[in-house]
């Protein structure tokens, strides 16, 4: 089952989902093979792991597309 992720008109999460999701990733984080926390910096992670991230998040997760666009979502 897919949760949805709410956000407001600005892209910024709202309500309980925000908690939810932040739980969530927290623990998804704790996978260090599909998430590995090395680098310094999230944009020094190569970007097969960031596809693979992805691909786990679109599995759990609906991101209104209305407000932010799919091709938009990853970023």
């Amino acid at each position: 089952m897919k949760i949805e992720y709410g956000l407001n008109g600005r892209s910024q999460p709202i309500g309980e989902s925000e908690q939810t999701f932040k739980r969530w990733l927290g623990t998804f984080c704790l996978n260090h093979v599909l998430c590995p926390l090395v680098p310094a910096a999230w944009t020094s992670v190569p970007t097969h792991h960031k596809v693979d991230c992805w691909i786990e998040i679109e599995k759990w997760w609906i991101i209104d597309s209305d407000i932010i666009r799919p091709a938009d979502q990853m970023n």
